[in-house]
This record gives C-alpha cells, structure tokens and sequence, in this order.
C-alpha cells in the first residue's frame, strides 16, 4: 500500500522496455532479482516502489521471508517477500491442501480439466469479436461466449462492459427506469426483475 507523499516513479517507464518487464512492487519474483543485480537503474526504480526496506533486503539477499510489520489478525511478523502477506496467515488458509500435498493427495480441483479447456475456449472467441447483438429502442446488447453480457444506451449515458458486475438493487432500479432494458435481459437469459 503507498504511503502518503511517497514517490513511486511513472508506471511504464521507456528504459526498461527491453527487459520485458516494469519494475512493479506488487510481487517480486526472481526475474526481476536478477534484473536488479544486472541493472541499477531498474534496482533504483524497483526500490522506489518497495514501501517496505526490510522487504527490500531479503528480496536482494533472496530470502523467502522476513520479520516485518505485526499482522493484526495473528500477531505474528513473519511476512513473504514475494508479496508482504503474513506467511502464518498463508500457511492457515491452506492447511488443508498443505496437509493432502503432504501426503500424496492432489487437493481437490475448483474446475475440472473438461470445464477449464470450455473456459479457455470461450474466452479465445470472446477475444476474437465472437458475440450476439440485440437492440432494442436505445439499448444495445452483446452477449459474449464467456456470458459477459455488455448494454450501452449512449443516449442516457450508460455503458457498461459486463452488467453482472453492478449490484442486483442497481439493474432493478436500472430495469424500472428503463423498461427496454427488460427486453435485453429477457433475450439475454436473465430473471427480469418486477
């Protein structure tokens, strides 16, 4: 998290456009290690965005981790370097595929490998233009592959990208405002509200 007045540097920056890579603090890996023991310049600019210099030493001496700020929910230091988070926190969110890896057990997939190759595919033909269009009085709809329903009606100034991203109250007030904006749910799929 920045810190107030704290100069993090512009966020492409030109001189590091060969490397593949920005200097960015979010997680650090070990590409961007070596780059810093290749080039100074992008350590300096790298080091400007670690907010934390203990974080910042055992990222250059390689560490995996380090004792940083108290975590408040389990009043332990020990932090990843990679990213900051509290390393107990870590280790007790995912006890139990820690405890199946342990023990020669694959955790139990969130998605299968039929379901994950169907999500892959759909989002290429999202990524290709592939969608369905419907209009109707100033409502413009596509529905993409991926089910990522988008409604633009510039003359009342709405435009949003994926409509299941705003919350419920909000298409329902949408909806009673609008009554054409029924006719897009109806087509799309979705439960028209009252």
């Amino acid at each position: 998290m920045p810190k107030l007045g704290q100069q993090y540097g512009r966020r492409h920056d030109s001189r590091f456009a060969l490397h593949g890579r920005q200097p960015r603090a979010s997680k650090l890996d070990r590409r961007q290690l070596i780059l810093c023991r290749n080039d100074p310049a992008y350590a300096a600019a790298l080091r400007l965005r670690v907010s934390d210099p203990v974080r910042w030493e055992a990222f250059l001496g390689g560490r995996p981790h380090y004792e940083g700020k108290v975590c408040p929910k389990c009043c332990r230091s020990s932090r990843r370097t990679r990213d900051g988070s509290c390393y107990v926190c870590l280790l007790a969110k995912n006890r139990s595929d820690w405890e199946q890896i342990q023990a020669g057990i694959m955790p139990k997939a969130g998605r299968s490998r039929a379901g994950y190759l169907d999500m892959q595919e759909r989002s290429r033909r999202e990524r290709a233009g592939e969608c369905l269009t419907f209009s109707v009085g100033r409502f413009t709809a596509q529905q993409y592959p991926t089910g990522r329903l988008a409604v633009q009606a510039p003359e009342v100034h709405i435009d949003n990208p994926d409509l299941s991203k705003l919350p419920g109250p909000t298409v329902v007030s949408l909806c009673r405002r609008f009554p054409e904006l029924r006719d897009v749910l109806r087509w799309a799929g979705w439960s028209v509200p009252a």
